[in-house]
């Protein structure tokens, strides 16, 4: 999976994506899909949305991922059900039920990328029932979502959210039976948030990885490639997924 900014970055040349294309590999794009400084209901999201989704399907991606479809609030630090930095209702979303207004955009979505490419969300990682603001504050409901994504790849950062590392799977199944889609987890690859003293094992990635491969997962993504290269732990990654092809 690569990212891809609103210009593109330099390294995503025509020739850069023409050379990936050769190794057979499926190519997906992720972008952020609304700014943390605006409402997702704002006409200026919908028209920057518009303008980030013409510019990813110009690399013709097999997937184009949609980081932050949500409303905003900092899950990776919430703590009993408290959701930091939420967005608070503006003139935009006063009164408009959140979910309801979450599915019209992704329909819209849907309508705007065809059948040029598949897309899907990235989830935060926990059950709406056990931790109601993921849908009250922030109007993601991977159910409802479910109906118009392609795939939905969950943001299990075990560690960080303080889980054990057999939550993984179990959070797959439930979105897996929630969506009937196929479900894609992407896990840490170091300690988060990035002030922390990086002390995640090897062996403990390994046994996270081997839980995060388990049926029905689609596969295993990592966050990220550049937290692999700052840790040195590139090589991990490599030997994990060269032992299951």
């Amino acid at each position: 999976m690569a990212k891809v900014p609103p210009n593109a970055g330099k390294s995503w040349t025509p020739s850069a994506v023409k050379e990936l294309k050769t190794l057979e590999l499926r190519m997906g794009l992720s972008v952020g899909a609304f700014d943390v400084n605006l409402c997702p209901l704002d006409p200026v999201s919908k028209k920057r949305l518009e303008k980030l989704i013409s510019q990813a399907l110009e690399w013709q991606p097999q997937t184009i991922w949609f980081d932050h479809f949500r409303f905003n609030g900092h899950w990776e630090a919430m703590r009993k059900n408290n959701l930091e930095g939420e967005h608070l209702p503006c003139k935009w979303c006063r009164g408009k039920n959140k979910v309801k207004e979450l599915i019209k955009l992704a329909s819209w979505l849907k309508s705007r990328v065809k059948e040029r490419t598949e897309i899907g969300f990235f989830a935060v990682p926990f059950k709406a029932e056990e931790v109601p603001p993921v849908i009250e504050k922030m109007g993601q409901d991977c159910q409802q979502l479910g109906e118009i994504f392609d795939i939905v790849c969950p943001m299990l950062y075990h560690r960080m959210i303080e889980k054990p590392d057999s939550y993984i799977t179990e959070f797959v199944s439930f979105l897996n039976r929630s969506t009937s889609k196929p479900i894609l987890p992407i896990i840490q690859i170091k300690d988060l948030p990035d002030d922390l003293p990086d002390e995640y094992k090897k062996s403990e990635i390994e046994q996270a990885f081997q839980w995060a491969s388990k049926s029905p997962s689609a596969g295993v993504a990592w966050f990220c490639w550049d937290d692999a290269v700052e840790t040195g732990k590139t090589k991990i990654i490599k030997k994990l997924f060269n032992d299951v092809i």
